[in-house]
């Protein structure tokens, strides 16, 4: 894990159509009826976020290797530096 910077576009393809993908957990409960069978109907209990973040292209499909970004608090794109880094 490198350090984070701001940047707003891709490290393969330089295209600036990038998505965040924050994921959370949420669980889906059935109740069990009478007859011992798990009901179709559920409620959904949201058990929060899961501290992950993935980066996605929508331009070429590139998708960050790992979890190293997310948003700082001023809202600004977080990426890993290394990312950028020439081979």
């Amino acid at each position: 894990m490198g350090d984070l910077i701001r940047r707003n576009i891709c490290p393969n393809c330089g295209g600036t159509n990038l998505e965040l993908d924050c994921l959370y957990q949420y669980g889906l409960i059935y109740k069990i009826n009478k007859d011992g069978k798990v009901s179709k109907k559920y409620r959904k209990q949201d058990y929060g976020t899961m501290d992950c973040a993935y980066i996605h292209c929508c331009d070429c499909g590139w998708g960050s290797p790992d979890a190293d970004c997310g948003n700082d608090s001023e809202g600004y794109l977080l990426m890993d530096k290394d990312w950028f880094k020439e081979d």
